[in-house]
């Protein structure tokens, strides 16, 4: 099966000088349900490892400045109105956790200077994230190891990743949870990424036995069939729907994250899996990704599916296709080193 490249067309019209719309009625934006700064860290991520042409660089300004904005009193916000209103107060919650993580990779990453300078210094004022829930430690623990890849002596990084250490360093496995619920694979993703930030070997191994764990749950015949909103338990049935594109990107990032760990090439194979699963290589057979466009449909259904095209799901379906790419990438790069060698 053939990969499309990533097409961000779609992505960069639900960004417009305030930050990206959420949802999108099909196609268009719907302004009434205005944006999110977890949408926007989710797109400011996939815009610094995109291309950085010149529209995407304008958008990545507008969505740091979005997120910058969103900031007070330490905490992130996240609802924000179409006439420019935000409507909650800052509070630890998975927000926090995207906040980190979007401000890290943008810190390392962004296509200008100017932009890597305003999230690094914003990143400083952030303190260190306490929180009873899972998910935002785990986002954090990915900011922390972008931060960590680019300099290994970032106190940051080691500040970010703590918290996840200390959490899931003896968590039950197979899986630290009681039941799958949401981006799934973003677990195991902190797990390997704490781990390999602290140097903790233990986690890194934990990490991927969850996740080899995640893999397989997660599987049905040569196809992902992923957790659906509701959730999922042992003893539950399967399929299960609606199967949201966001599983697909967790799950990707996460077996990206092994194979850079461990260059097993197992990991490789699952995340063009999860580039397959948009193409259709699931449980309804229908195309999730549109390459006309580089729409993501919000939700694979029982025999149809969703078809608005929202924010996150859209992220989601690129984010995917960023990772398979790479791997592609990889593949060729390790096949011609090989027809090199032979032909000396």
């Amino acid at each position: 099966m053939s990969l499309p490249s990533p097409d961000y067309s779609h992505l960069l019209s639900l960004i417009d000088d305030s930050g990206i719309y959420e949802h999108s009625r099909y196609g268009v934006p719907r302004r009434a349900h205005g944006y999110t700064l977890d949408d926007a860290s989710r797109a400011l991520i996939v815009l610094c490892a995109g291309p950085g042409e010149e529209r995407s660089v304008a958008a990545s300004s507008v969505l740091l400045a979005f997120i910058l904005d969103s900031f007070a009193d330490g905490l992130f916000r996240n609802r924000l109105t179409f006439d420019r209103k935000w409507v909650d107060e800052p509070a630890v919650g998975d927000t926090q956790g995207r906040g980190i993580w979007a401000l890290a990779v943008a810190s390392t990453g962004a296509h200008r200077p100017e932009l890597r300078n305003a999230a690094a210094s914003a990143l400083n004022d952030v303190p260190i994230l306490e929180s009873s829930h899972l998910r935002p430690l785990a986002f954090a623990s990915l900011g922390a190891q972008a931060l960590w890849r680019h300099d290994p002596h970032d106190s940051n990084a080691f500040r970010f990743a703590a918290p996840a250490v200390e959490r899931l360093n003896h968590a039950r496995l197979p899986w630290p949870e009681t039941r799958l619920t949401y981006a799934n694979g973003r677990v195991a993703a902190a797990m390997l990424a704490a781990g390999e930030v602290l140097d903790d070997e233990q986690l890194v191994d934990r990490g991927l036995q969850a996740l080899a764990w995640l893999v397989s749950v997660e599987t049905r015949g040569d196809h992902f069939s992923f957790t659906p909103v509701g959730g999922w338990e042992p003893g539950d049935a399967r399929p299960g729907f609606d199967q949201q594109p966001v599983e697909a990107a967790a799950l990707s990032d996460a077996c990206e994250r092994a194979w850079l760990i461990t260059g097993d090439r197992q990991w490789q194979e699952a995340i063009l899996r999860c580039g397959a699963w948009l193409l259709g290589s699931n449980d309804s057979h229908l195309r999730m990704y549109d390459p006309r466009t580089g729409a993501t449909l919000d939700g694979l259904m029982q025999g149809n599916a969703n078809a608005n095209r929202g924010a996150e799901s859209t992220i989601a379906g690129l984010a995917v296709l960023q990772a398979c790419h790479r791997v592609i990438a990889d593949r060729a790069s390790s096949t011609a080193s090989q027809q090199a060698d032979g032909s000396r």
